[in-house]
């Protein structure tokens, strides 16, 4: 069977309950494109690691955890005997600390912009 087939299947069966976003349908979509109409049996760990080294950090972690999800369902329903996935989950990168000026910074950047 086809990517794009099971792709579209699991993208039905999350949406029925409720747990789909359009993020992760697009973010199917977008990997579906890599494999370029290939059986979902041929998808090979080179292939994802290919996909997951061209994105960004937070996007690559993305793509991961929902692919993993996919497989899960893939594998449940015998669509494939294992996942793909490279064995190391990407990390997720950490969120920027916020920065707080102080008033003579404020001072010297309003001083600045006027």
């Amino acid at each position: 069977m086809k990517f794009r087939q099971v792709a579209d299947a699991y993208v039905r069966y999350r949406t029925s309950l409720g747990l789909v976003n359009g993020v992760e349908a697009r973010n199917l979509r977008i990997f579906s494109g890599e494999c370029r109409g290939c059986d979902i049996s041929e998808v090979t760990p080179e292939l994802i690691q290919k996909f997951l080294s061209r994105q960004t950090p937070f996007m690559r972690w993305r793509h991961y955890q929902n692919l993993k999800l996919f497989y899960r369902y893939a594998i449940a329903r015998g669509y494939v005997a294992r996942s793909p996935l490279p064995d190391e989950s990407p990390v997720m990168p950490s969120h920027m600390k916020p920065y707080i000026y102080s008033r003579p910074e404020l001072k010297a950047l309003f001083a600045e912009a006027s």
